[in-house]
């Protein structure tokens, strides 16, 4: 949320540069350790996401994660990156 309120501030004021990137953002819930993924925009929204890809063929990487993903274990989501980013790769994107 702190990252996602100062984007959104500097839109709010005239002659400064906003933020023109999307961030993903992975951490720890600090109460339940379970892993939590958030994406900002430079409007300063943020969404919680199970899996998500930003940047240069993120669609293509976002297709694969929607038809693969399922809950897992730590391993098992990162073996799921991994397919994910080679897919891309392997189609020449």
């Amino acid at each position: 949320r702190y990252i996602a309120g100062l984007q959104q501030k500097y839109t709010q004021s005239g002659g400064v540069r906003p933020f023109g990137l999307s961030t993903l953002i992975v951490g720890f819930d600090p109460y339940t350790r379970i892993p939590a993924l958030y994406q900002t925009d430079p409007s300063g929204t943020f969404s919680a996401w199970k899996a998500n890809a930003t940047g240069r063929n993120s669609n293509s990487i976002r297709e694969f994660l929607e038809k693969n993903y399922k809950e897992s274990s730590g391993p098992e989501t990162v073996k799921l990156a991994i397919r994910a980013l080679l897919e891309v790769v392997e189609s020449g994107g």
